[in-house]
Protein backbone atom coordinates (compact mmCIF):
# COMPACT_ATOMS: atom_id res chain seq x y z
CA UNK A 1 0.00 0.00 0.00
CA UNK A 2 2.83 2.35 0.88
CA UNK A 3 4.33 1.79 -2.57
CA UNK A 4 1.10 2.87 -4.23
CA UNK A 5 1.04 6.07 -2.19
CA UNK A 6 4.66 6.88 -3.16
CA UNK A 7 3.87 6.15 -6.78
CA UNK A 8 0.85 8.46 -6.83
CA UNK A 9 2.85 11.23 -5.08
CA UNK A 10 5.43 11.04 -7.83
CA UNK A 11 2.71 11.12 -10.48
CA UNK A 12 1.19 14.23 -8.78
CA UNK A 13 4.59 15.90 -8.55
CA UNK A 14 5.28 15.26 -12.22
CA UNK A 15 1.82 16.62 -13.09
CA UNK A 16 2.49 19.81 -11.10
CA UNK A 17 5.84 20.26 -12.84
CA UNK A 18 4.18 19.84 -16.23
CA UNK A 19 1.37 22.16 -15.20
CA UNK A 20 3.80 24.87 -14.03
CA UNK A 21 5.81 24.46 -17.19
CA UNK A 22 2.68 24.84 -19.28
CA UNK A 23 1.66 27.94 -17.31
CA UNK A 24 5.13 29.42 -17.76
CA UNK A 25 5.06 28.64 -21.42
CA UNK A 26 1.67 30.27 -21.73
CA UNK A 27 2.93 33.39 -19.99
CA UNK A 28 6.03 33.41 -22.17
CA UNK A 29 3.93 33.01 -25.28
CA UNK A 30 1.60 35.80 -24.12
CA UNK A 31 4.59 38.10 -23.52
CA UNK A 32 5.96 37.27 -26.96
CA UNK A 33 2.59 38.00 -28.53
CA UNK A 34 2.32 41.30 -26.62
CA UNK A 35 5.85 42.25 -27.73
CA UNK A 36 5.06 41.32 -31.30
CA UNK A 37 1.86 43.38 -31.16
CA UNK A 38 3.80 46.35 -29.72
CA UNK A 39 6.41 46.04 -32.47
CA UNK A 40 3.67 45.92 -35.09
CA UNK A 41 1.95 48.94 -33.55
CA UNK A 42 5.30 50.76 -33.32
CA UNK A 43 6.05 49.98 -36.95
CA UNK A 44 2.56 51.05 -37.94
CA UNK A 45 3.02 54.34 -36.03
CA UNK A 46 6.34 54.99 -37.77
CA UNK A 47 4.79 54.15 -41.14
CA UNK A 48 1.80 56.40 -40.45
CA UNK A 49 4.07 59.24 -39.36
CA UNK A 50 6.11 58.84 -42.53
CA UNK A 51 2.96 58.87 -44.66
CA UNK A 52 1.68 62.03 -42.97
CA UNK A 53 5.07 63.69 -43.26
CA UNK A 54 5.36 62.92 -46.97
CA UNK A 55 1.81 64.21 -47.48
CA UNK A 56 2.68 67.50 -45.77
CA UNK A 57 0.30 66.90 -42.83
CA UNK A 58 2.90 68.16 -40.39
CA UNK A 59 0.62 68.83 -37.42
CA UNK A 60 -0.54 65.20 -37.27
CA UNK A 61 2.92 63.85 -38.07
CA UNK A 62 4.50 65.95 -35.31
CA UNK A 63 2.30 64.33 -32.66
CA UNK A 64 3.32 60.82 -33.71
CA UNK A 65 7.00 61.69 -34.09
CA UNK A 66 6.87 63.26 -30.64
CA UNK A 67 5.77 59.92 -29.18
CA UNK A 68 8.26 57.95 -31.26
CA UNK A 69 11.24 60.07 -30.24
CA UNK A 70 10.14 59.84 -26.57
CA UNK A 71 10.42 56.04 -26.86
CA UNK A 72 13.63 56.17 -28.90
CA UNK A 73 15.42 59.44 -28.02
CA UNK A 74 18.60 58.32 -29.78
CA UNK A 75 16.79 57.77 -33.10
CA UNK A 76 18.14 60.55 -35.35
CA UNK A 77 15.37 60.11 -37.92
CA UNK A 78 12.60 60.67 -35.40
CA UNK A 79 14.37 63.75 -33.98
CA UNK A 80 14.93 65.15 -37.47
CA UNK A 81 11.37 64.50 -38.64
CA UNK A 82 9.91 65.98 -35.44
CA UNK A 83 12.10 69.05 -35.95
CA UNK A 84 11.04 69.36 -39.59
CA UNK A 85 7.38 69.21 -38.61
CA UNK A 86 7.88 71.95 -36.03
CA UNK A 87 9.82 74.00 -38.58
CA UNK A 88 7.11 73.70 -41.23
CA UNK A 89 4.50 74.67 -38.63
CA UNK A 90 6.48 77.79 -37.70
CA UNK A 91 7.55 76.67 -34.21
CA UNK A 92 11.22 77.62 -34.55
CA UNK A 93 12.13 77.14 -30.88
CA UNK A 94 10.98 73.51 -30.87
CA UNK A 95 12.50 72.95 -34.30
CA UNK A 96 15.93 74.25 -33.26
CA UNK A 97 15.92 72.12 -30.10
CA UNK A 98 15.05 68.93 -32.01
CA UNK A 99 17.53 69.65 -34.83
CA UNK A 100 20.28 69.93 -32.22
CA UNK A 101 19.30 66.53 -30.78
CA UNK A 102 19.19 64.94 -34.25
CA UNK A 103 22.98 65.13 -34.56
CA UNK A 104 24.83 64.96 -37.86
CA UNK A 105 23.48 61.80 -39.45
CA UNK A 106 21.35 63.76 -41.89
CA UNK A 107 22.97 66.65 -43.78
CA UNK A 108 19.72 68.62 -43.95
CA UNK A 109 19.70 68.77 -40.15
CA UNK A 110 22.40 71.46 -40.27
CA UNK A 111 20.68 73.30 -43.10
CA UNK A 112 17.33 73.56 -41.33
CA UNK A 113 18.96 74.34 -37.99
CA UNK A 114 20.59 77.30 -39.73
CA UNK A 115 17.24 78.35 -41.19
CA UNK A 116 15.49 78.10 -37.82
CA UNK A 117 18.22 80.05 -36.02
CA UNK A 118 18.11 82.79 -38.64
CA UNK A 119 14.41 83.25 -37.97
CA UNK A 120 15.13 83.30 -34.24
CA UNK A 121 17.90 85.88 -34.81
CA UNK A 122 20.54 83.57 -33.36
CA UNK A 123 22.98 84.44 -36.05
CA UNK A 124 26.16 82.95 -34.59
CA UNK A 125 24.53 79.53 -34.22
CA UNK A 126 22.99 79.86 -37.69
CA UNK A 127 26.38 80.65 -39.19
CA UNK A 128 27.95 77.59 -37.53
CA UNK A 129 25.12 75.32 -38.70
CA UNK A 130 25.41 76.53 -42.29
CA UNK A 131 29.16 75.97 -42.23
CA UNK A 132 28.66 72.39 -41.02
CA UNK A 133 26.15 71.83 -43.81
CA UNK A 134 28.57 73.09 -46.48
CA UNK A 135 31.45 71.09 -44.99
CA UNK A 136 29.41 67.86 -45.15
CA UNK A 137 28.52 68.27 -48.83
CA UNK A 138 30.36 66.05 -51.27
CA UNK A 139 29.34 68.28 -54.18
CA UNK A 140 27.36 71.55 -54.55
CA UNK A 141 23.57 71.44 -54.80
CA UNK A 142 20.71 73.86 -55.36
CA UNK A 143 20.80 75.07 -51.72
CA UNK A 144 24.40 76.29 -51.75
CA UNK A 145 23.64 79.71 -53.28
CA UNK A 146 20.95 80.34 -50.67
CA UNK A 147 23.26 79.22 -47.87
CA UNK A 148 25.96 81.62 -49.05
CA UNK A 149 23.42 84.45 -49.01
CA UNK A 150 22.31 83.48 -45.53
CA UNK A 151 25.91 83.41 -44.30
CA UNK A 152 26.44 86.95 -45.59
CA UNK A 153 23.19 88.03 -43.96
CA UNK A 154 24.15 86.39 -40.66
CA UNK A 155 27.50 88.18 -40.65
CA UNK A 156 25.78 91.50 -41.47
CA UNK A 157 23.22 91.13 -38.70
CA UNK A 158 25.88 90.19 -36.18
CA UNK A 159 27.59 93.52 -36.89
CA UNK A 160 24.35 95.46 -36.50
CA UNK A 161 23.43 93.63 -33.31
CA UNK A 162 26.49 95.14 -31.66
CA UNK A 163 24.98 98.62 -32.11
CA UNK A 164 21.27 98.47 -31.31
CA UNK A 165 20.09 102.00 -30.64
CA UNK A 166 18.18 102.74 -27.45
CA UNK A 167 14.81 104.07 -28.58
CA UNK A 168 11.89 105.14 -26.40
CA UNK A 169 8.69 104.53 -28.36
CA UNK A 170 5.81 106.64 -27.09
CA UNK A 171 3.14 105.82 -29.66
CA UNK A 172 2.40 103.64 -32.66
CA UNK A 173 -0.51 103.59 -35.05
CA UNK A 174 -1.45 101.35 -37.96
CA UNK A 175 -2.60 103.28 -41.03
CA UNK A 176 -3.34 102.60 -44.67
CA UNK A 177 -0.17 102.46 -46.71
CA UNK A 178 -1.45 104.93 -49.33
CA UNK A 179 -2.23 107.52 -46.66
CA UNK A 180 0.42 106.86 -44.03
CA UNK A 181 1.61 110.49 -43.80
CA UNK A 182 -1.50 111.40 -41.82
CA UNK A 183 0.24 109.83 -38.82
CA UNK A 184 3.08 112.38 -39.04
CA UNK A 185 2.16 115.37 -36.88
CA UNK A 186 5.03 117.64 -37.88
CA UNK A 187 5.19 121.25 -36.73
CA UNK A 188 5.73 123.97 -39.30
CA UNK A 189 9.34 124.33 -38.13
CA UNK A 190 10.08 120.72 -39.17
CA UNK A 191 8.98 121.16 -42.77
CA UNK A 192 6.24 119.55 -44.83
CA UNK A 193 5.78 116.10 -46.37
CA UNK A 194 3.49 115.14 -49.25
CA UNK A 195 2.98 112.02 -51.37
CA UNK A 196 1.95 111.76 -55.02
CA UNK A 197 -0.07 109.02 -56.73
CA UNK A 198 3.10 107.02 -57.47
CA UNK A 199 4.04 106.93 -53.79
CA UNK A 200 6.91 109.39 -54.27
CA UNK A 201 7.54 111.71 -51.33
CA UNK A 202 8.25 115.42 -51.56
CA UNK A 203 9.82 117.22 -48.63
CA UNK A 204 9.66 121.03 -48.39
CA UNK A 205 11.80 122.77 -45.80
CA UNK A 206 10.45 125.05 -43.09
CA UNK A 207 11.27 128.21 -45.06
CA UNK A 208 9.51 126.92 -48.13
CA UNK A 209 12.42 127.71 -50.45
CA UNK A 210 13.92 124.25 -50.97
CA UNK A 211 12.45 120.87 -51.58
CA UNK A 212 13.47 117.31 -52.29
CA UNK A 213 11.54 115.16 -54.72
CA UNK A 214 11.90 111.80 -56.46
CA UNK A 215 12.54 111.72 -60.19
CA UNK A 216 12.95 108.81 -62.60
CA UNK A 217 16.23 108.97 -64.48
CA UNK A 218 18.25 106.27 -66.22
CA UNK A 219 15.87 103.60 -64.98
CA UNK A 220 16.37 104.71 -61.36
CA UNK A 221 14.35 106.44 -58.67
CA UNK A 222 16.61 109.32 -57.72
CA UNK A 223 16.44 112.07 -55.11
CA UNK A 224 16.47 115.51 -56.70
CA UNK A 225 16.60 119.00 -55.22
CA UNK A 226 14.97 122.19 -56.47
CA UNK A 227 14.95 125.82 -55.34
CA UNK A 228 12.02 128.19 -55.24
CA UNK A 229 12.16 131.14 -57.59
CA UNK A 230 9.90 134.18 -57.39
CA UNK A 231 6.70 132.38 -58.33
CA UNK A 232 7.78 128.86 -59.31
CA UNK A 233 10.28 126.07 -58.70
CA UNK A 234 13.28 125.42 -60.88
CA UNK A 235 13.89 122.06 -62.54
CA UNK A 236 14.83 119.38 -59.97
CA UNK A 237 18.52 118.48 -60.05
CA UNK A 238 19.39 114.94 -59.00
CA UNK A 239 21.70 114.67 -56.03
CA UNK A 240 25.11 113.14 -56.80
CA UNK A 241 25.63 109.41 -57.18
CA UNK A 242 27.07 109.33 -53.67
CA UNK A 243 23.46 109.60 -52.48
CA UNK A 244 21.71 108.07 -55.49
CA UNK A 245 23.90 104.99 -55.36
CA UNK A 246 21.17 102.35 -55.81
CA UNK A 247 18.31 101.69 -58.16
CA UNK A 248 15.67 103.16 -55.84
CA UNK A 249 15.71 106.09 -53.41
CA UNK A 250 12.64 107.68 -51.81
CA UNK A 251 11.23 109.16 -48.58
CA UNK A 252 13.60 112.15 -48.13
CA UNK A 253 13.71 114.36 -45.05
CA UNK A 254 16.09 117.21 -44.19
CA UNK A 255 16.83 118.09 -40.59
CA UNK A 256 16.55 121.73 -39.64
CA UNK A 257 20.35 122.07 -39.89
CA UNK A 258 19.95 121.89 -43.68
CA UNK A 259 22.81 119.43 -44.13
CA UNK A 260 21.57 116.15 -42.63
CA UNK A 261 19.49 114.09 -45.03
CA UNK A 262 17.50 111.00 -44.10
CA UNK A 263 16.01 108.86 -46.83
CA UNK A 264 15.21 105.24 -47.66
CA UNK A 265 16.93 103.09 -50.23
CA UNK A 266 16.62 99.57 -51.56
CA UNK A 267 20.21 98.61 -50.91
CA UNK A 268 21.28 95.05 -51.63
CA UNK A 269 23.76 95.36 -48.73
CA UNK A 270 21.07 96.56 -46.31
CA UNK A 271 18.96 94.53 -43.92
CA UNK A 272 16.24 93.96 -46.51
CA UNK A 273 13.49 95.82 -48.39
CA UNK A 274 13.60 99.59 -47.90
CA UNK A 275 16.19 100.68 -45.32
CA UNK A 276 16.57 104.10 -43.71
CA UNK A 277 19.91 105.80 -44.35
CA UNK A 278 21.53 109.10 -43.45
CA UNK A 279 23.94 111.29 -45.40
CA UNK A 280 25.40 114.71 -44.61
CA UNK A 281 26.49 117.55 -46.84
CA UNK A 282 30.03 118.76 -46.26
CA UNK A 283 29.87 122.49 -46.95
CA UNK A 284 33.65 122.93 -46.96
CA UNK A 285 34.19 120.19 -49.56
CA UNK A 286 30.87 120.66 -51.35
CA UNK A 287 30.28 116.88 -51.21
CA UNK A 288 27.89 114.39 -49.62
CA UNK A 289 29.07 111.70 -47.24
CA UNK A 290 28.49 108.09 -48.15
CA UNK A 291 25.02 107.09 -46.86
CA UNK A 292 25.01 105.05 -43.66
CA UNK A 293 22.35 102.54 -42.68
CA UNK A 294 20.97 103.77 -39.34
CA UNK A 295 20.69 100.18 -38.17
CA UNK A 296 18.51 98.49 -35.57
CA UNK A 297 15.78 98.81 -34.44
CA UNK A 298 14.78 101.30 -37.13
CA UNK A 299 15.57 98.91 -39.98
CA UNK A 300 14.70 95.27 -40.48
CA UNK A 301 14.36 92.66 -43.22
CA UNK A 302 10.96 94.22 -44.00
CA UNK A 303 10.33 97.70 -45.47
CA UNK A 304 11.31 100.58 -43.18
CA UNK A 305 11.16 104.18 -44.35
CA UNK A 306 10.14 107.83 -43.91
CA UNK A 307 12.31 108.80 -40.98
CA UNK A 308 11.52 112.33 -39.77
CA UNK A 309 12.38 114.43 -36.73
CA UNK A 310 10.45 117.30 -35.19
CA UNK A 311 12.84 119.11 -32.89
CA UNK A 312 10.17 121.49 -31.63
CA UNK A 313 7.97 118.71 -30.23
CA UNK A 314 10.95 116.52 -29.38
CA UNK A 315 9.74 113.46 -31.26
CA UNK A 316 10.66 111.51 -34.36
CA UNK A 317 8.72 109.22 -36.69
CA UNK A 318 9.37 106.25 -38.94
CA UNK A 319 7.18 103.74 -40.77
CA UNK A 320 7.50 99.98 -41.13
CA UNK A 321 5.43 97.16 -42.57
CA UNK A 322 7.10 94.48 -40.43
CA UNK A 323 4.00 94.27 -38.20
CA UNK A 324 1.25 94.86 -40.76
CA UNK A 325 -0.60 93.33 -43.67
CA UNK A 326 0.20 94.42 -47.25
CA UNK A 327 -2.36 97.25 -47.18
CA UNK A 328 -1.15 98.87 -43.95
CA UNK A 329 1.98 100.15 -42.25
CA UNK A 330 2.74 101.01 -38.66
CA UNK A 331 4.07 104.47 -37.87
CA UNK A 332 6.09 104.79 -34.66
CA UNK A 333 6.58 107.96 -32.66
CA UNK A 334 9.70 108.07 -30.48
CA UNK A 335 11.42 110.52 -28.18
CA UNK A 336 14.42 112.34 -29.62
CA UNK A 337 17.35 111.56 -27.32
CA UNK A 338 19.86 114.17 -26.21
CA UNK A 339 22.53 111.87 -27.61
CA UNK A 340 22.53 108.52 -29.34
CA UNK A 341 22.93 105.58 -26.99
CA UNK A 342 23.28 101.86 -27.61
CA UNK A 343 21.91 98.97 -25.59
CA UNK A 344 24.56 97.18 -23.57
CA UNK A 345 24.86 94.30 -21.07
CA UNK A 346 21.66 92.52 -22.08
CA UNK A 347 20.82 88.88 -22.42
CA UNK A 348 20.86 87.84 -26.09
CA UNK A 349 17.13 87.10 -26.29
CA UNK A 350 16.29 90.41 -24.62
CA UNK A 351 18.51 92.30 -27.02
CA UNK A 352 16.72 90.60 -29.91
CA UNK A 353 13.38 91.83 -28.55
CA UNK A 354 14.66 95.39 -28.65
CA UNK A 355 16.31 95.00 -32.03
CA UNK A 356 13.06 93.70 -33.53
CA UNK A 357 10.95 96.34 -31.72
CA UNK A 358 9.08 93.61 -29.87
CA UNK A 359 9.93 95.25 -26.54
CA UNK A 360 7.99 98.36 -27.55
CA UNK A 361 5.21 96.88 -29.61
CA UNK A 362 1.77 97.62 -28.09
CA UNK A 363 -0.12 95.49 -30.64
CA UNK A 364 -0.05 91.75 -31.29
CA UNK A 365 3.02 90.74 -33.24
CA UNK A 366 1.70 88.71 -36.22
CA UNK A 367 3.36 86.01 -38.25
CA UNK A 368 5.64 87.18 -41.04
CA UNK A 369 5.04 84.73 -43.85
CA UNK A 370 5.75 81.24 -42.56
CA UNK A 371 7.79 82.56 -39.68
CA UNK A 372 6.16 82.59 -36.29
CA UNK A 373 7.91 84.86 -33.86
CA UNK A 374 7.65 85.35 -30.13
CA UNK A 375 6.49 88.68 -28.79
CA UNK A 376 5.95 90.56 -25.55
CA UNK A 377 2.87 92.76 -26.05
CA UNK A 378 1.44 94.97 -23.34
CA UNK A 379 -1.14 92.83 -21.56
CA UNK A 380 -4.61 94.26 -21.05
CA UNK A 381 -6.26 92.79 -17.95
CA UNK A 382 -9.45 93.42 -16.02
CA UNK A 383 -9.32 95.75 -13.01
CA UNK A 384 -10.41 93.04 -10.58
CA UNK A 385 -7.48 90.79 -11.52
CA UNK A 386 -4.40 91.12 -9.33
CA UNK A 387 -1.54 92.45 -11.42
CA UNK A 388 2.09 91.47 -11.17
CA UNK A 389 4.64 94.29 -10.70
CA UNK A 390 5.61 93.89 -14.37
CA UNK A 391 1.99 94.15 -15.52
CA UNK A 392 1.41 97.22 -13.34
CA UNK A 393 4.51 98.92 -14.75
CA UNK A 394 3.52 98.07 -18.32
CA UNK A 395 0.01 99.42 -17.75
CA UNK A 396 1.38 102.64 -16.26
CA UNK A 397 3.78 102.99 -19.17
CA UNK A 398 0.99 102.54 -21.69
CA UNK A 399 -1.09 105.20 -19.92
CA UNK A 400 1.81 107.65 -19.93
CA UNK A 401 2.43 107.03 -23.61
CA UNK A 402 -1.21 107.76 -24.36
CA UNK A 403 -1.08 110.97 -22.33
CA UNK A 404 2.08 111.94 -24.19
CA UNK A 405 0.48 111.33 -27.57
CA UNK A 406 -2.61 113.40 -26.64
CA UNK A 407 -0.83 116.19 -24.74
CA UNK A 408 0.61 119.54 -25.77
CA UNK A 409 4.31 120.43 -25.69
CA UNK A 410 4.27 121.42 -22.01
CA UNK A 411 2.67 118.11 -21.02
CA UNK A 412 5.15 116.19 -23.14
CA UNK A 413 8.10 117.92 -21.52
CA UNK A 414 6.78 116.91 -18.09
CA UNK A 415 6.08 113.30 -19.10
CA UNK A 416 9.31 112.60 -20.94
CA UNK A 417 11.53 111.84 -17.89
CA UNK A 418 8.82 109.66 -16.32
CA UNK A 419 8.40 107.64 -19.52
CA UNK A 420 12.14 107.06 -19.83
CA UNK A 421 12.40 106.02 -16.18
CA UNK A 422 9.42 103.67 -16.40
CA UNK A 423 10.78 102.16 -19.62
CA UNK A 424 13.93 101.10 -17.73
CA UNK A 425 11.82 99.79 -14.85
CA UNK A 426 9.79 97.58 -17.21
CA UNK A 427 13.00 96.20 -18.71
CA UNK A 428 14.37 95.37 -15.26
CA UNK A 429 11.13 93.69 -14.14
CA UNK A 430 10.97 91.69 -17.34
CA UNK A 431 14.50 90.37 -16.77
CA UNK A 432 13.61 89.42 -13.18
CA UNK A 433 10.45 87.64 -14.34
CA UNK A 434 12.37 85.73 -17.00
CA UNK A 435 15.02 84.56 -14.53
CA UNK A 436 12.34 83.28 -12.14
CA UNK A 437 10.78 81.20 -14.93
CA UNK A 438 14.18 79.73 -15.80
Amino acid sequence: MQAYIIFFDKILHIWKICSNFATGMRRYIVLILIGMAACVAYAQSAAEADRLFQAGEYAKAEVIYGKLRAKSPSNALYQYRHARCAYELGDMETAAESFRKAGSRYQLTHYYLGEACMKLWRFEEAEAAYQRYLHALSEPNERVAHVQEQLSKAALYQRYMKHVAQVCIVDSVEVEKDDFLKAYKLSAEAGKLSQDKNGYITFTNQRGDRRLTVVEREGMMMLAQSERLVDSWNEPTPLPRTVNSNTAQNYPFYLSDGVTLYFATQDSLGLGGWDICVSRFNIALNTWTKPENIGLPFNSEANDYMYAEDEKSGVGYFATDRFSDPQHVRVYTFLLPDRKQYLRDMLPDTLVRYARLEAYCTAAYPEAGSQSVAHHPVRRVEEDVELTPLEKAEQQLENLRQQYADGDEEVRQQLRPAILSLEHAVDSLYEQSKKKKE
